[in-house]
């Protein structure tokens, strides 16, 4: 027995370890690290492959991180007009910087086309978006809507507006574009309008929030959500809040339980998506795109640890830590894209192409656009 030999006792049978011995279980030790660090690097490996095609900085064009001088409020987003072109609109909210006294109104926003296939910015201008969440949407054949200040407006790719239909916001549209819901903030009333006219269909109650599909409506009041078609409100056996059409024959919605649960318009369960576990103060969003093929989940809150730490943000004031965009095709329910990240100050905004093929993400002043197969 050599002197570095020792006696140990493990699972009740004593062994002998050598000096060989512990060379060999040092080397098992480091294999065993090394298989640790490879299960634990998957992930990371897993996002790894979805790298950025290219990327672009909007604060050339204007945009302002958030800083100790002011509070800044990010309602810049990003829509496909084509599969080659995206539209980006820098639109912010300052609470402290004050306005220059000869500025009576708001500062315009700058709106600008992003050239896909030539990779550069082919047009740019300034107009006079709202401050909300989505002020500008892609509705079909090259056109989006906004809303500015005079109302409603249908606009061209080439940043041509239409007359304004003079109605208060927000604003949705269907997934193929052909139909926009206008209004219903605090409760006010919601108008169906026509995207290529621009021109009213019907007015809706107040009190209902109304999601607009191509060919029908979802209506969701009192928890419970109704399919719409033809005047007809009929129950959906799935109570999910929010909820989207994906395409004519689909629709995602979302249960704390459940996760994001994809179901026929015939009210037919077809597949769900866990959502994370003991996520705090969870928003969930979906995106669509006009072919139906593929929809997006934007899943963020706070996480468990985080909420621990700050037990004391009473209000959760702080910038949600946790943000999963998931891009799901919409038959199999396989992920093609899956992608975690802080969000930091700002949430990032995803946006889809036409035939699903490239995805678009705005991330604290930066937009990436990625190849899906």
């Amino acid at each position: 027995m050599t002197s570095w030999n020792y006696f140990k006792t493990r699972f009740g049978r004593p062994f002998v370890l050598s000096a060989h011995g512990l060379f060999k279980l040092r080397q098992k030790r480091w294999s065993l690290l090394t298989y640790l660090s490879f299960l634990i690097s998957i992930p990371f490996l897993a996002e790894g492959r979805h790298d950025a095609t290219f990327s672009l900085d909007l604060r050339q064009f204007g945009w302002k991180a958030r800083n100790s001088h002011s509070f800044r409020v990010d309602y810049s987003n990003v829509t496909f007009l084509s599969d080659s072109l995206l539209l980006v609109i820098v639109n912010q909210k300052s609470f402290v910087e004050p306005l220059a006294p000869e500025t009576k109104v708001v500062p315009n926003s700058k709106l600008f086309i992003f050239d896909l296939h030539r990779r550069e910015v082919s047009r740019t201008a300034d107009v006079p978006a709202l401050q909300l969440p989505q002020s500008v949407l892609a509705t079909r054949s090259g056109k989006f809507a906004m809303l500015s200040i005079a109302g409603l407006q249908l606009c061209s790719a080439q940043l041509d507006c239409g007359t304004a239909l003079h109605t208060p916001g927000p604003m949705a549209v269907s997934p193929r574009g052909s139909k926009i819901i206008i209004g219903g903030y605090a409760g006010t009333r919601q108008t169906l309008v026509d995207a290529d006219t621009m021109k009213p269909i019907e007015e809706l109650p107040g009190g209902e929030s109304v999601i607009p599909g191509d060919i029908a409506l979802l209506v969701h009041k009192e928890n419970y959500l109704y399919l719409q078609k033809d005047h007809t409100q009929v129950p959906l056996p799935l109570s999910v809040f929010p909820a989207q059409f994906v395409n004519d024959q689909l629709i995602v919605g979302f249960r704390e339980r459940n996760g994001a649960v994809v179901f026929g318009s015939d009210g037919l369960l077809r597949y769900t998506l866990a959502a994370k576990n003991g996520l705090r103060n969870r928003e969930i969003v979906f995106t669509t795109c006009s072919s139906g093929t593929r929809f997006v989940i934007s899943e963020s809150g706070y996480t468990k640890g985080n909420s621990l730490v700050h037990f004391f943000d009473i209000d959760q004031a702080r910038p949600l830590n946790y943000q999963r965009i998931r891009v799901v095709d919409s038959d199999t329910g396989r992920i093609v894209f899956d992608k975690t990240l802080d969000p930091g100050a700002y949430l990032t905004w995803p946006a889809l192409s036409p035939d699903a093929h490239t995805f678009a993400m705005l991330t604290n002043g930066k937009v990436e656009v990625f190849e899906l197969p």
